[in-house]
């Protein structure tokens, strides 16, 4: 779930990532991650663009186990 927000020159995305008892807001900046917080739910349920798809790979994969990297 992400959303694209402008200020300036600036670009910022925010991805939600949810899981059972698990809400994460991450925030990006020109493809890095510069935020990453708890929330409690998340605003929308889109999810746009490869870098995105690729968090939440990652992010599966850590929670069910099977990578301890990120």
């Amino acid at each position: 779930m992400s959303f694209a927000l402008q200020l300036g020159e600036i670009m910022l995305r925010v991805l939600y990532y949810t899981r059972p008892e698990l809400c994460l807001e991450i925030t990006i900046e020109e493809e890095t991650i510069t935020r990453i917080s708890f929330c409690d739910e998340p605003l929308n349920e889109v999810v746009d663009g490869a870098f995105e798809q690729e968090i939440i790979r990652q992010l599966d994969a850590w929670f069910a186990g099977e990578s301890q990297e990120f």
